[in-house]
């Protein structure tokens, strides 16, 4: 009696033809009322309907087409910044949602000076998606790899530089602030230190390419000095905008101005110098080992005519 009527139950239960069809009816809804919430709450922001349109194709739109890719490309680079994407604009959209929820309800509202932060966010979200379909392009044209955490790795360590190298010069920058230098020229000389610092990251990239050991050996110790620098610098930055006193922090306090005004003409110099020693060592060796080579080969003969066979011939007929 009892397999009967799990029989007749499973004759009741719907193919998996109608299963994918009530699942991509029910994702079209979900979606689609995830869209008409965003576009809600940027026409509630003071966004027109061209720019509620266009955030919500840049949220909710690039969400769906992420899922897509990720479902049916079997390139893992794809897959793997598709992924990311997902959670990003996942969260985003998540954000997006209970934040309009949170002013249906009266639990939130909007003051006035927000009134036109619409504009913003919907140029914020275009930004984002023009930066998904860059990278995603770019990750077409990249090699693939054997796994999706391989390049899922790769993709959050570059993430995480990224951000490692905004935060530091944000910190650079506070700190000169902080001691009366002008903003412009705080951001400026926060800005040179940085793309010091990413050259010497990228020389030492390449060195490891090259095995270069001499190479590798200075521009580590050049990014060493480097991180160091702005080590202390975003220590001491936080510490002044906190009111923490950090004891060891006490001595490099009264020698930091002099120390962040001469930080930039060094670390260029610095730079210059090593890139210098790096390139004649590189340079002087091949040339070394060449004329060496010539002039070994001068001692054995290598590099003398060979005798003309015929001519000696004629002299022995004569």
């Amino acid at each position: 009696m009892l397999k009967q009527w799990i029989a007749k139950f499973i004759n009741l239960m719907p193919s998996e033809g109608a299963v994918r069809g009530l699942f991509a009816v029910a994702s079209i809804a979900i979606f689609a009322y995830l869209a008409s919430l965003v576009f809600q709450l940027f026409a509630r922001l003071g966004s027109n309907p061209v720019e509620s349109f266009f955030a919500v194709i840049s949220s909710v739109g690039v969400l769906v087409i992420s899922a897509l890719i990720e479902a049916t490309t079997s390139n893992q680079r794809v897959r793997a910044l598709t992924l990311f994407y997902l959670v990003f604009f996942g969260v985003m959209c998540v954000g997006l949602v209970a934040l309009e929820m949170g002013f249906r309800q009266t639990l939130i509202v909007v003051p006035v000076v927000l009134r036109t932060l619409g504009e913003v966010g919907s140029a914020f979200l275009g930004v984002a998606a023009a930066i998904w379909s860059a990278t995603l392009v770019m990750a077409l044209r990249a090699k693939d790899v054997p796994a999706t955490s391989y390049a899922l790795s790769d993709y959050v360590g570059f993430i995480l530089k990224l951000l490692s190298f905004g935060a530091s010069s944000v910190a650079a920058g506070i700190f000169g602030v902080q001691r009366g230098i002008d903003p412009l020229l705080a951001v400026l000389l926060a800005g040179i230190l940085e793309i010091t610092l990413i050259w010497s990251y990228v020389s030492l990239s390449t060195a490891k390419a090259r095995r270069d050991v001499f190479d590798v050996a200075m521009w580590s110790v050049v990014i060493m000095v480097f991180g160091i620098f702005l080590v202390l610098v975003s220590i001491e930055t936080i510490s002044t905008a906190s009111g923490i006193a950090i004891s060891f922090l006490q001595p490099l306090r009264e020698a930091g101005d002099a120390i962040y005004v001469s930080a930039v003409g060094s670390a260029v110099g610095v730079v210059i110098v090593t890139h210098t020693i790096t390139s004649l060592v590189n340079v002087y060796p091949k040339s070394t080992f060449k004329s060496d080579n010539k002039g070994a080969q001068s001692r054995n003969g290598a590099h003398l005519p060979m005798p003309n066979m015929e001519s000696r011939e004629t002299e022995r007929d004569f």
